[in-house]
């Protein structure tokens, strides 16, 4: 693994969250250079503009944001000036309390993934790993090429149709796992292999499974 400068952001430094992470991390990445920025009661433009400071003097593969429960709402505003500030960087979100929903919110405004406490080294520091993996893999002209072509198959005009499809990359990019439901022939196992061929998975095989047609004598 090559060396890459990590930055953590933190947005509540008087969270135990932090201390947790940042143990952590000077354990599990003892080889890279690790910045701890505290940035609590910073918002607005003074957010911003210490973004751009750090931005001037360092420049991350990857960024942890921790949230607390009070700027989960203002998530958006927090990860897109960090996109604004670091477009190379991987950026990942970590909140001590999070709804299913507020997960993929952090999502679709960039996170590439999210943890959430208790953090241990054995349930972040892999993940970690692969992300910086990942972020330099996702940068190749190939993995570009087939983002803008790994959904073509999909074809659709509806809103319902396109706000699902527009969640497929965004699935791919995460370690989680995905459930997908629907009626028979809606296409679900087209995007299963969607987010399967858009994933750092794509090397290995797609497996599709027809429950539908195991016999129930088989089953028990």
């Amino acid at each position: 693994m090559t060396h890459s400068n990590v930055l953590l952001l933190n947005l509540c430094p008087s969270n135990y969250v932090g201390d947790e992470l940042r143990k952590i991390l000077a354990n599990g990445f003892a080889d890279h250079q690790v910045k701890h920025e505290p940035l609590e009661d910073v918002a607005g433009e003074d957010f911003n503009n210490r973004l751009t400071q750090l931005a001037a003097t360092c420049a991350p593969a990857l960024i942890a944001l921790i949230l607390d429960s009070e700027g989960l709402p203002d998530g958006q505003r927090y990860l897109r000036a960090v996109s604004a500030c670091f477009p190379k960087a991987t950026t990942i979100s970590v909140a001590e309390t999070i709804e299913p929903d507020e997960v993929m919110e952090l999502l679709q405004f960039g996170a590439c993934d999210f943890l959430v406490p208790p953090l241990t080294a054995t349930n972040t520091l892999p993940r970690l790993w692969r992300l910086l993996e990942k972020g330099r893999w996702r940068e190749s002209l190939t993995q570009v090429l087939k983002e803008k072509i790994g959904l073509k198959r999909l074809i659709g005009e509806s809103e319902t149709f396109l706000a699902a499809t527009a969640k497929i990359p965004l699935a791919a990019r995460c370690d989680a796992g995905v459930f997908i439901h629907g009626e028979t022939g809606t296409g679900k196992e087209m995007c299963a292999r969607a987010i399967h061929y858009l994933s750092a998975r794509m090397r290995g095989p797609f497996v599709p499974v027809n429950c539908g047609a195991i016999p129930t004598s088989s089953v028990g």
